[in-house]
């Protein structure tokens, strides 16, 4: 999978969907691809659960469910998290959007 690194981290809110005894977070969006993106957070997300993910780019505001595929604590104590993108309409607004956010 190939993933755009982001100039900077972009706050982005995560609700774990499939777990509703958990509240709403934040973090950060380190990369994004069609596919899915790459979140950095203080707390741990357990892979297979479903997430729905909001930010906002440029004006653009994004809010997409996908579903965690990795997770890892960093050595820096943060926990580094690979959400894929569940609903392809939803990849192919993230396509849309690299494409003019790289041009």
């Amino acid at each position: 999978m190939r993933k755009t690194i982001l100039p900077r981290a972009v706050p982005a809110r995560f609700l774990v969907v499939s777990d509703p005894s958990r509240s709403e977070d934040w973090g950060r969006l380190t990369g994004l691809s069609p596919q899915g993106a790459l979140v950095s957070s203080l707390g741990p997300f357990k892979v297979g659960s479903r997430i729905l993910l909001s930010w906002e780019i440029h004006g653009q505001k994004f809010e997409l469910e996908g579903r965690v595929l990795t997770a890892k604590q960093e050595i820096s104590g943060y926990f580094t998290s690979f959400i894929f993108f569940i609903r392809t309409p939803d990849r192919r607004k993230i396509s849309s959007f690299l494409i003019d956010f790289l041009s």
